[in-house]
């Protein structure tokens, strides 16, 4: 039996870092988001019975082992160690890893391979989850497992597709699907540009950074985060009401924000 698992990646528009604990535990977070038409893919097979092939298309890769603890920590065999880790009544087979965009592209791709890993294996182990949970185990593994730094956004995103505002505190996630009629989406998507730059970042050191700041109640810190959560949930409810320009001066304000 195969099994094929797919999960569009996604473009943020605003909130990006509010829905990282811990500082949606302090402040709510806010983060509007899109679903996009590029894709990363899992698809399954059962064979071999006993230990696990992987075919990552995305790095031109191959890779065969006995058994999980024979995976490397790091890069996509990584985080499918950890996922098989978390399931571990799966004992083998081929996986094959398959992406539209470039690893590292700043559109979550990586996110999204793991709900699809999570997919695919609770599939090949006959259990079935929402896209909620499936969206929370792969955080899980993401944040606590590979320890990344990462917020809830990306994962949620994936499972749920569509334009979205989403709502973080604490352990608890609302999503708010924004509708757009046909002419106006035809004006919103007229307005976007997407440009793969070749240069991949890493936000890690920054991220830590800034929880080191939290931590000390750095007043700076708490306006702009604060400001940056209500901008976002401003740009919701103007995309929401169909007022494109006003999404557009509040994306510009909340950029500016961020660079105070």
């Amino acid at each position: 039996m195969m099994i094929v698992a797919q999960a569009p990646c996604r473009i943020d528009f605003a909130g990006s870092v509010t829905d990282v604990q811990p500082f949606c535990d302090h402040i709510e977070g806010v983060v509007v988001n899109a679903a996009v038409n590029r894709y990363v893919r899992c698809t399954y097979l059962p064979e071999p019975a006993d230990g696990f092939v992987v075919l990552d298309q995305i790095n031109n890769d191959m890779l065969q082992v006995a058994g999980v603890e024979e995976m490397p920590a790091h890069g996509l065999p990584g985080r499918l160690k950890a996922c098989l880790q978390t399931f571990p009544a799966l004992s083998g087979g081929t996986f094959l890893l398959q992406s539209d965009l470039r690893h590292g592209s700043g559109m979550a791709s990586s996110s999204a391979l793991l709900t699809c890993l999570v997919a695919a294996i609770t599939a090949a182990l006959h259990q079935t989850l929402s896209p909620a949970a499936t969206a929370e185990i792969a955080y899980q593994i993401e944040r606590h497992s590979l320890g990344l730094l990462c917020g809830r956004q990306d994962a949620y995103a994936s499972v749920q597709g569509g334009l979205s505002q989403f709502t973080f505190s604490q352990d608890r996630v609302t999503r708010r699907p924004i509708s757009l009629p046909p002419a106006l989406a035809g004006n919103f998507l007229s307005g976007l540009y997407v440009a793969y730059t070749t240069v991949q970042r890493s936000s890690d050191h920054l991220m830590r950074k800034m929880i080191e700041m939290l931590a000390a109640q750095d007043p700076l810190l708490l306006d702009v985060m604060t400001a940056h959560s209500d901008l976002a949930r401003q740009a919701g409810l103007a995309l929401a009401d169909g007022h494109l320009r006003r999404f557009g001066q509040l994306l510009n304000e909340s950029q500016a924000n961020q660079e105070r």
